[in-house]
């Protein structure tokens, strides 16, 4: 089958590999549109995240081809899409009800160190990941439903009301996926701070209220009509949840959905002073996988202006360095086979 995989040289480039065999509770996915993640970015530039030959691709969607001897619950046509990670179920977290915290996330990611991924003409999959789609939803827009289930996660854990004011920082894809959660999920007092200039435009053609940083903390409360209650950190900058607890009030929350490897300042009178709680999101899980379906089956996340480019697999070094540049315009980008 062809494949995009990753030379030593840190480029793609399109392979023939043999299939993977599909196991008892496995089902083979002929795949029809995968995403182009931020992960799978940061695993082209990192050896040690994606070594020569990893094949990437985890936001996919596909029809189900093949079906291992002890699947039950889907049939050979089925459309579906993915839960990249198989929660293993056995370890703690799993058995305490928090699969997202699932002790082997890394080893069973599909499109990574141990999994190949849906760049891809196929992919097997086991099949308590594979979720079927209704009738209305296209396959191209399917293959949103994982990076919108990081956002209806975060919405999830923060148990705020719709009712109430929330505001987002950072307005890249995580960011963008967690505005659009919330408004698929009814909450209509949503601000998103951002401070790139093309970045709030391209908001804005989402039905997103926006503000640049150096306003906020005024901007954001007259907006909303009082302080937000959440505060949902995309930034994945060490400087955002700093920037997160100068926007809250009393009581607050702040949700940390992006993250970085670089210790973060908390000023922890603040934290104290207000009774701030702060809480991370992690990934997602199987019912934040269904609402994620539900919402864009319902029409209600403008997926074809979040689809910013469809292109094919011959294309992908050409896409990949787009969306490195630091200059690309692009939202979501989608590999077809």
């Amino acid at each position: 089958m062809r494949a995009i995989a990753i030379t030593p040289e840190r480029t793609l480039e399109l392979v023939d590999i043999e299939p993977d065999v599909v196991g008892p509770g496995d089902v083979r996915v002929n795949v029809s549109y995968c995403g182009i993640c931020g992960s799978d970015l940061h695993y082209l530039e990192s050896p040690d995240l994606g070594p020569a030959g990893t094949v990437m691709g985890h936001e996919l969607s596909g029809v189900v081809v093949e079906l291992g001897t002890e699947v039950v619950g889907l049939a050979v046509g089925d459309r579906v899409t993915v839960n990249p990670f198989a929660f293993c179920g056995a370890c703690r977290p799993c058995r305490e009800g928090l699969p997202n915290l699932c002790e082997r996330r890394p080893e069973t990611r599909l499109g990574g160190l141990h999994r190949r991924g849906a760049f891809a003409t196929s992919v097997v999959v086991p099949a308590s990941t594979a979720f079927p789609l209704p009738d209305g939803l296209s396959d191209e827009h399917a293959a949103l439903a994982e990076p919108l289930a990081v956002g209806a996660h975060a919405v999830a854990l923060s148990g705020t009301s719709p009712d109430a004011p929330v505001a987002v920082l950072g307005g890249g894809p995580i960011g963008v996926m967690t505005c659009l959660a919330l408004t698929g999920a009814g909450f209509d007092r949503v601000v998103c701070v951002e401070l790139n200039a093309g970045r709030r435009e391209q908001l804005a053609t989402y039905g997103i209220t926006t503000v640049s940083g150096e306003s906020a903390s005024t901007a954001v409360p007259d907006l909303l009509g009082g302080d937000p209650v959440t505060v949902f950190d995309c930034t994945g900058h060490p400087s955002g949840l700093t920037s997160a607890l100068d926007l809250l009030g009393y009581t607050g929350q702040v949700i940390l959905v992006g993250y970085s490897v670089e210790p973060a300042p908390i000023p922890t009178y603040r934290v104290v002073a207000g009774e701030i709680s702060i809480k991370g999101a992690a990934i997602y899980t199987h019912e934040d996988f269904s609402r994620a379906i539900e919402q864009l089956a319902a029409g209600r996340f403008p997926s074809d202006d979040v689809i910013t480019s469809v292109r094919g697999f011959a294309d992908a070094q050409e896409v990949f360095a787009d969306l490195m540049s630091g200059a690309s315009r692009q939202m979501k980008v989608l590999l077809k086979p």
